[in-house]
């Protein structure tokens, strides 16, 4: 509720055990409405447990690369967007 009482509507996730946390943060995101990039050259996958990559792509996350974002944090304005870094 904080996010978005303060106009945040997109989160950019990033983090270790892709495949865990980070998709229980990217779950959860988008359970309760946000739009959600995932920045997939800084995330990392535990071993021995299948990538959610194809998952997220088919909940319709952006998936993008560190080099991609300071297009989408310089476009925020245009888009009139909030970003929420995790």
């Amino acid at each position: 509720d904080e996010l978005k009482n303060n106009g945040i509507n997109t989160a950019i996730v990033f983090g270790v055990a892709g495949n865990v946390c980070v998709n229980f943060v990217i779950e959860g995101l988008k359970k309760n409405g946000f739009s959600v990039m995932v920045i997939t050259d800084a995330i990392k996958d535990l071993n021995n447990i299948p990538s959610c990559i194809t998952k997220w792509i088919n909940m319709g996350i952006k998936l993008i690369t560190t080099n991609q974002l300071n297009y989408y944090i310089n476009k925020k304005d245009e888009y009139k967007t909030k970003w929420w870094y995790y």
